[in-house]
């Protein structure tokens, strides 16, 4: 991992909640409209690429292998999402594993050719791996797959 990489991960972890909420909405408002264009010149109903989307943040909040109530008040924040937190536990560990990781970087890779769209969702891993103040060695392994 080279040092702008770094010094990127770090300033995210410095930011203050508000600020990766900031990032993270702006970010799915980007990422989503392209991802929901994308899928439909292919047919496939919007609601498919909401759930595209979901799945990519939860393989995100799954990287590190611990959701704990500040990344499920984040998620919440940022989704809109009502479950309760040990239901969305739940959910999020069904998302850790390598197979999960291989999904959303064939997104990252293969789905999503438009760089604006790519840098957010970028954004909004970065966000969410950083919510909790630190960058664990999995997340940033999980980073590293998605810009590789």
């Amino acid at each position: 991992m080279n040092d702008v990489l770094k010094d990127i991960m770090q300033a995210f972890v410095n930011a203050d909640y508000s600020e990766l909420v900031d990032i993270a909405k702006e970010s799915l408002g980007i990422a989503y409209p392209y991802i929901a264009k994308v899928f439909a010149e292919q047919g496939e109903d919007e609601a498919l690429s909401g759930k595209v989307l979901l799945h990519f943040i939860a393989t995100a909040l799954a990287a590190d292998g611990n959701y704990t109530e500040l990344e499920h008040k984040f998620f919440c924040e940022v989704t809109g999402d009502t479950d309760s937190y040990e239901d969305n536990k739940a959910f999020i560990a069904q998302f850790a594993d390598g197979k999960h990781a291989d999904m959303a970087d064939q997104l990252f890779d293969y789905i999503v050719n438009d760089k604006d769209a790519k840098m957010a969702l970028l954004k909004l891993c970065l966000a969410i791996c950083a919510i909790d103040e630190t960058i664990s060695a999995d997340e940033v392994a999980f980073i590293c797959k998605l810009i590789d």
